[in-house]
């Protein structure tokens, strides 16, 4: 923009000079005042031509601003996209090699051994209350209902008696 400004000041000059030149060269006042007036428009339209001009080339800047900027947005979405499925896949190796040790505890131990002692005899007291207030209730149960109650029963008698 400054060589742009410098370039429109170097044609004002010249027109100027040009102008001037003329005016020496001319006698009556009449033809003088008619050269400035002249000159006077000449200077006005080409200053307007390099308004307008100025005009034109910052809007193509800010319009070349702009697409660069929504260049550099685009490029990084594109990359933390990559970023993200990368550190998805992370997490799902991770989550497989969970699953993997997972699966080779419940082979060694089973899986009576992975739940806390605590809880385990908190669920054995609410599985006792519930089993208690349930007799309190004339509610008949299916032949299969009984025996799974019943099996619940040993296994937590089982698992009380390990833990002894």
């Amino acid at each position: 923009m400054v060589e742009f400004d410098g370039a429109n000041d170097e044609k004002l000059n010249n027109v100027r000079q040009e102008y001037m030149k003329r005016i020496e060269g001319v006698s009556s006042l009449s033809d003088k005042e008619r050269l400035l007036e002249e000159m006077g428009r000449r200077l006005k339209s080409i200053e307007d031509q390099f308004t307008d001009d100025r005009k034109r080339q910052e809007s193509n800047l800010m319009k070349q601003l702009r697409a660069r900027q929504n260049k550099k947005i685009a490029r990084d979405d594109a990359k933390q996209q990559k970023e993200i499925e990368k550190k998805e896949e992370v997490i799902e190796e991770i989550q497989a090699e969970i699953d993997i040790e997972k699966a080779k505890v419940y082979a060694e131990q089973g899986t009576t051994n992975l739940v806390d002692q605590a809880i385990l005899s908190r669920m054995e007291r609410v599985a006792n209350k519930a089993c208690a207030k349930g007799s309190n209730f004339d509610s008949e149960h299916t032949k299969q209902e009984s025996e799974d109650i019943e099996i619940h029963k040993a296994q937590l008698l089982m698992e009380k008696a390990k833990q002894l």
